[in-house]
């Protein structure tokens, strides 16, 4: 597996979640702001 499919999967599954959370009501951020946490998370990964 390269490392492009393992990204893509990984965006997949941050994607999946993400969607999870807004189902349930439990992010109620600006996008500036999902933008953000987004990108400090990157620099965890």
């Amino acid at each position: 597996m390269n490392e492009i499919q393992v990204e893509r999967e990984g965006l997949n599954d941050l994607s999946r979640i993400v969607r999870e959370v807004e189902r349930w009501g439990l992010i109620r951020k600006t996008e500036t702001d999902l933008i953000r946490h987004l990108r400090e998370m990157e620099k965890v990964l």
